[in-house]
């Protein structure tokens, strides 16, 4: 009997080769394309918020008003940290306070359990935006700072860094996660 080549099937030890050449493949493929979209979804919170600081500031100037951006534990806004979302809302009375009658103009969820985002002292709670575009403290001192972005306990990756300067201009940065220690 003969056989053509087309009707030839694969051998076991080919099909054994084959299978340990996917499963080395794979081993190195999935926990990069895991790093990867791990790095994407930091990148997405950073540029989230960042986008939230240019609102805030563009809002102030707009309405010729304060424009509060700040981070919320519940329905209490300058409570809590950063990582349990935040808050922008018209600041009429310039207390850096969500009080009765004042306009919430936007809202964001906490990120990804486990991510740690802190500012330093002087944005460690709220950022302000007063109609010129700058940022300024409840006191009426300049507010300048850096919040910091860190990827959550899956490990590695990238952190993140928004510096506002004294002008009230934020900026973004990027770095290695070691930087959040």
């Amino acid at each position: 009997m003969s056989t053509s080549a087309s009707e030839r099937g694969v051998t076991l030890v080919e099909l054994a080769v084959v299978l340990t050449i996917m499963a080395i493949v794979l081993g190195w493929a999935v926990p990069a394309m895991a790093q990867w979209v791990h790095n994407i979804r930091a990148s997405a919170l950073a540029g989230a918020f960042l986008s939230d600081l240019q609102l805030a500031r563009s809002e102030a100037i707009r309405r010729g008003a304060p424009a509060v951006l700040c981070a919320r534990a519940g329905p209490v806004c300058g409570e809590g940290g950063w990582e349990s979302g935040w808050l922008l809302f018209a600041d009429t009375n310039d207390n850096a306070r969500l009080d009765p009658g004042e306009e919430t103009i936007r809202e964001a969820s906490a990120p990804p359990h486990g991510w740690r985002f802190r500012g330093n002292s002087p944005v460690a709670r709220y950022v302000a935006y007063h109609p010129l575009g700058q940022t300024k403290m409840v006191n009426g001192a300049f507010q300048a700072g850096t919040l910091t972005l860190c990827p959550g306990s899956a490990g590695g990756g990238v952190a993140y860094k928004i510096v506002i300067n004294s002008h009230g201009r934020p900026r973004l940065e990027r770095g290695p996660s070691g930087s959040c220690d």
